[in-house]
């Protein structure tokens, strides 16, 4: 079983929904196109968790509620086992009726690309011994 965790919480997720977490390998031709973890965008329930964790999305202006601009902390687990660590961003909500039916949103590893791990330095400035 897959378990989300948003800011240390577990979000409640579709039965029939799958998260891809696609891990790119090294390209050691062109290392800075080597991009770091992420998933397709994959949907969840509006259900009372779910609304809790992402409480006035609409207006990051509202204390204590979820800014949908930036990333926020997370990690998925397999079975109880840490998976990945990463962000999550919420892309969008389906409303319906006037009513908030469902999220959608992505996960980013840590690292996103391999320069978010060397900055500006070069080859020559790193150390390998």
């Amino acid at each position: 079983m897959v378990n989300i965790y948003i800011e240390g919480q577990l979000i409640d997720q579709f039965n029939d929904e799958s998260v891809e977490v696609v891990s790119q390998v090294l390209d050691i031709e062109d290392i800075t196109k080597v991009k770091g973890d992420y998933s397709k965008t994959f949907t969840v329930p509006a259900s009372k968790v779910n609304n809790r964790i992402f409480k006035h999305w609409y207006n990051a202006s509202i204390e204590g509620g979820f800014d949908a601009r930036t990333k926020v902390k997370g990690n998925i687990d397999i079975d109880g086992i840490p998976f990945k660590t990463g962000k999550f961003l919420l892309r969008k909500a389906k409303i319906e009726g006037g009513i908030i039916t469902s999220y959608t949103i992505n996960f980013f590893g840590n690292v996103t690309s391999f320069k978010d791990i060397i900055g500006d330095d070069k080859l020559t400035d790193l150390n390998f011994g």
